[in-house]
């Protein structure tokens, strides 16, 4: 066989399909922020608003949306499957602003292994989690100051809307993804306002 290419993430060893490698790559999967950061100041870039709407929400289908109830495993697999990636195998996401991001189940679990992937009821919203991470609306960038670890903290925020047929009102999914880790973000918003209260910082894309 001739030589390949295998792109990976700063840090993390090119044979990370062997265990030794696999499991560098699994320690580069972001913990999951035990809440959204209001208590966070403002640094760096400038807080700035936007002043055109979101692209419209695109319509999917209602199987867009999973069933509630169902084992968290079953949620934590819709949102790494679209990915690439599996419950045994983390997967790296290329985003398109080329920024990466390694996924796996430790996404959704405790560091004791416990489930959280139906936390908040987001799990029906899984697949669109993931959407949204991968093809957002918008991604937005924003340095706050975290009091507690005493450092500033870059975020990026990947934001999509979807219209779900056999729904009122919208969903707004929101992906936030920092230094300190990530915080997932699902809602049905009957107000159009509402999306722009996540729309805060510096605009790196917007979908055409």
């Amino acid at each position: 066989l001739g030589p390949r290419v295998v792109r990976v993430p700063e840090g993390i060893d090119p044979g990370f399909e062997y265990a030794p490698g696999a499991a560098r790559l699994r320690s580069a999967i972001p913990p999951e922020r035990p809440d959204l950061p209001g208590s966070m100041g403002g640094a760096g870039l400038p807080n700035r608003r936007p002043t055109d709407a979101l692209p419209p929400a695109r319509a999917m289908p209602a199987s867009s949306l999973l069933p509630a109830g169902l084992p968290p495993q079953d949620y934590a697999r819709a949102f790494l499957a679209p990915l690439g990636a599996t419950l045994d195998e983390p997967g790296i996401v290329l985003d398109v602003i080329g920024e990466r991001l390694v996924v796996g189940k430790e996404l959704f679990q405790k560091p004791d292994g416990q489930w959280k992937a139906d936390k908040r009821e987001r799990g029906p919203f899984m697949p669109l989690l993931a959407r949204a991470l991968s093809d957002p609306d918008e991604i937005w960038a924003r340095v706050e100051w975290h009091y507690a670890q005493k450092k500033a903290i870059v975020r990026r925020r990947y934001i999509a809307r979807f219209e779900i047929e056999g729904q009122d009102a919208p969903a707004l999914v929101v992906f936030d993804l920092g230094d300190d880790g990530w915080q997932g973000t699902t809602a049905f918003h009957g107000r159009e306002q509402e999306p722009d209260d996540w729309r805060i910082g510096v605009r790196l894309y917007k979908r055409p």
